[in-house]
């Protein structure tokens, strides 16, 4: 019987796993909240993603004027905060505002590029995506 408990307290601790995926431990008072990040490069109206720096996101997406739509690669129980940051762009007000998520259902957040309270294209530069999502509905 020693023997046995001896082995399992000398296992390897396991990192909580959800949707085949490993994650590491955010110290938070919110339950299971997930940090995802993501960065895409803006050219011509065209985003690509960088693979190295955007797990857990599977497409950034610029369409219209200044919208970027950043698809998840899993579902999450809620959107607790989400924020785009533009680097190297020759506009200095960027400001990204969400229009919609649906986190649980389409994986979809839409975010829009407003200046000076008007919607505006986005200049060629990279954007740094930054999410903190939810993966459980359990309060406390």
């Amino acid at each position: 019987m020693a023997a046995r408990n001896k082995l399992r307290l000398n296992e390897p601790k396991k990192e909580p796993t959800m949707a085949s995926r490993n994650f590491h431990r955010v110290q938070s008072l919110a339950r299971e909240a997930k940090h995802v990040y993501a960065k895409a490069s803006v050219a011509s109206d065209v985003a690509t993603k960088s693979k190295n720096d955007s797990m857990g996101v599977e497409s950034v997406v610029v369409s219209g004027t200044g919208v970027v739509t950043v698809t998840l690669d899993d579902k999450y129980n809620a959107l607790l905060h989400a924020s785009v940051q533009s680097v190297g762009s020759a506009t200095v007000d960027n400001k990204f505002v969400i229009v919609s998520e649906d986190v649980s259902n389409t994986k979809v957040i839409v975010f829009q590029n407003v200046e000076a309270g008007v919607a505006a294209d986005i200049d060629d530069c990279d954007l740094l995506i930054k999410l903190e999502l939810k993966n459980s509905s359990v309060s406390r």
